[in-house]
């Protein structure tokens, strides 16, 4: 009796201990990514998006992809978007900048990600923040992206 209760504990510690190190084994990859990092995505995880100039129908607001890691906004109007990511970092109890709407005229850091509801873009909206909200998605076909629920659609492209 002593003996298949002594087996039974190391049967159950052996048992924790594979599935605590089972569970951990993905934890070395994301140990450096901190809370606010929640909408980056790993190298593995990114896409190609179609460089040019992505349009807002009967709008002069553009999203220009400059490269793989930039973007540029024009036409917009940079105090309402500005106010309207105010909202959003108040809400989320985050510092926001007092020059945030001249930040948005320059050009803003991206990266790319494949999630299982589809390609989101993830913007690095003002250079003191870690906080990356997602700037939207990205269409299969490469022809246009969404940007706060409005859809611009590739009007010149540097690949073509």
């Amino acid at each position: 009796m002593n003996t298949s209760f002594k087996n039974r504990v190391l049967l159950i510690v052996f048992t924790i201990i594979l599935v605590t190190s089972l569970c951990s084994c993905n934890n070395d990859e994301t140990s450096d990514i901190g809370d606010n990092d929640i909408y980056t995505t790993s190298i593995s995880n990114e896409f190609e998006i179609k460089e040019g100039t992505y349009q807002k129908k009967n709008s002069e607001e553009k999203i220009v992809i400059v490269d793989q890691n930039h973007l540029l906004l024009e036409n917009m109007d940079y105090e309402a978007l500005a106010e309207k990511y105010r909202l959003s970092f108040k809400n989320l109890n985050l510092p926001f900048p007092d020059d945030a709407a001249q930040q948005l005229k320059s050009e803003r850091y991206f990266t790319t990600g494949k999630y299982s509801d589809g390609n989101k873009l993830s913007l690095r909206i003002f250079d003191d923040c870690d906080y990356n909200p997602l700037l939207g998605y990205y269409d299969d076909d490469g022809y246009s992206l969404v940007y706060l629920k409005e859809e611009y659609f590739l009007i010149d492209s540097e690949e073509e």
